[in-house]
């Protein structure tokens, strides 16, 4: 299905109409499903399951000010989560604190506080809230996951040391991360579910550590992407490989495969400018000539897949996500205009999108967008 959706710039996104087009009775998906070697192997057409839906969502809540009121200011927002009372908790790098807000956006609490005392942090990342409703801080710089209650109270906190990237909780209180294998002549970055000791419990999958001596500064390496479905299976995939995504069992067994046909998207002379800056001349890197598959992958409550890609809409305000069923059709293309954050760059819950969004100053909000009609295309 070929999904359009009408996200306008920061200031005109007030929607509040829905429209849907098309949905007729004999839609039929134009992909194949077969079994090799014990594992389900879905292959998708480049173009999504329905292809001439409108869908417009409706926004229904912000949180943000300029002035008066501090508790509703940000100053850089890095990563935001929403626990299952509808919660909403806004991590704020550069006041190495989160905000808490209820359901309705008023405020409630700060949580933590600069510092390098027991609960504070020192450059603070990503908040998540977990399935026991434990807020959990990842502080790269302290090198911990800091725990704590909704209430504020600090509970613990574990060393990430030989962890790599931003370490997600699944429901069963498991720790899924990248370990950092340093392996002289192989060194690999390794995707694991690990006990609250750091103990490695289950293997899912690997890609070697790039050596930049070598290969030279690529600003555009591509990395393992990956997501933790609410029944704790693990999606993942590299982007420099083809559009493929692997789905894993909690032992860590493949139990299905997902393709899709794409078109590859070039990268332009502007992207290059912005990320070449700040790299020395005198350094050697090596720039492909095209992006790779897909940039992220999230997951909602229902099991559904988002994967964002390289394209964008003709005024490159919004990146495209296609969207895949529980069972892996493409059923959806969504374009989203949001700002990018260092985990997940939205939220889908509850049949609700959360996501950051800037004014034409550059000031952050915290927006929800209702999703109507979504039952309809989702199946």
């Amino acid at each position: 299905m070929k999904l359009r959706v009408l996200l306008l710039s920061t200031i005109l996104l007030n929607l509040s109409i829905i429209q849907i087009h098309g949905l007729s009775q004999d839609v039929k998906w134009k992909g194949t499903i077969e079994e090799i070697n014990g594992i389900k192997v879905v292959k998708n057409p480049k173009e999504p399951m329905y292809g001439d839906v409108v869908v417009e969502f409706e926004e229904e809540l912000s949180i943000g000010e300029l002035e008066e009121r501090e508790e509703y200011m940000f100053s850089l927002i890095s990563s935001i989560d929403v626990d299952s009372n509808g919660n909403i908790y806004v991590l704020d790098v550069k006041e190495a604190h989160t905000k808490m807000f209820d359901s309705d956006g008023k405020f409630i609490r700060i949580i933590g506080k600069s510092g390098q005392g027991p609960g504070e942090f020192q450059n603070p990342h990503t908040v998540q809230i977990t399935a026991k409703n434990e807020v959990v801080i990842c502080d790269p710089l302290a090198r911990k996951l800091l725990f704590f209650s909704t209430d504020g109270k600090y509970q613990k906190s574990i060393s990430t040391t030989k962890l790599f990237g931003y370490p997600i909780i699944n429901s069963k209180g498991y720790i899924i991360s990248l370990v950092k294998n340093e392996e002289v002549k192989n060194p690999m970055y390794e995707l694991y579910r690990l006990n609250m000791q750091l103990d490695s419990l289950t293997f899912y999958c690997s890609y070697p550590k790039p050596n930049f001596t070598q290969q030279g500064i690529n600003p555009f390496r591509l990395y393992l992407k990956w997501a933790i479905r609410n029944n704790d299976e693990i999606i993942c995939g590299m982007p420099d490989r083809d559009y493929e995504l692997k789905i894993f069992n909690q032992e860590g067994k493949i139990v299905r495969r997902i393709t899709k046909d794409y078109t590859l998207i070039k990268i332009t002379d502007e992207e290059i400018k912005r990320r070449m800056k700040g790299i020395s001349n005198r350094d050697k890197y090596s720039i492909p000539k095209y992006h790779g598959a897909f940039r992220f992958i999230i997951t909602d409550d229902e099991n559904l897949i988002f994967v964002c890609t390289w394209e964008r809409t003709k005024d490159t305000s919004a990146s495209y996500y296609d969207v895949f069923n529980s069972k892996g059709k493409y059923i959806a293309k969504i374009p989203i205009q949001y700002n990018m954050l260092l985990s997940s760059p939205l939220i889908i819950k509850g049949n609700k999108l959360y996501l950051v969004k800037e004014d034409e100053d550059g000031y952050q909000y915290v927006k929800r967008y209702k999703i109507k009609n979504w039952n309809q295309i989702k199946k």
